[in-house]
């Protein structure tokens, strides 16, 4: 991101163009919308296009309507980084060893 240049608000979808919301307090109400455990899946995808474009693209199936929603979310938001697991010792960990580690009932690991 650079600030110097206007951000890239709009996009197209199936030749019909939208502004993206890209408002920081909606973009904040949007992570608060994901992080809700109390929403089921599909409110979320509808709600988070109504929050992005202020549109539910009715025509779309759900399927259509999640891959275009991860699509515009990556878009405002960027990718989410992997986060990379490692023991109390700074070691990067396997996912293989983390299953294992987790399994056994061992939970003192470090996000970075």
């Amino acid at each position: 991101m650079n600030l110097a240049y206007p951000l890239d608000d709009t996009v197209e979808i199936d030749g019909n163009k939208y502004v993206l919301n890209m408002a920081f307090d909606n973009i904040l109400r949007l992570f608060d919308l994901l992080k809700d455990k109390e929403i089921d899946d599909v409110t979320k995808i509808e709600t988070g296009l109504l929050m992005l474009i202020d549109d539910k693209l009715e025509g779309y199936s759900v399927e259509e309507k999640a891959e275009i929603f991860s699509q515009l979310f990556v878009h405002a938001v960027g990718k989410p980084k992997k986060k990379q697991l490692v023991d109390l010792d700074g070691n990067p960990m396997e996912d293989i060893l983390i299953s294992t580690w987790m399994a056994c009932g061992l939970r003192d690991i470090i996000v970075y």
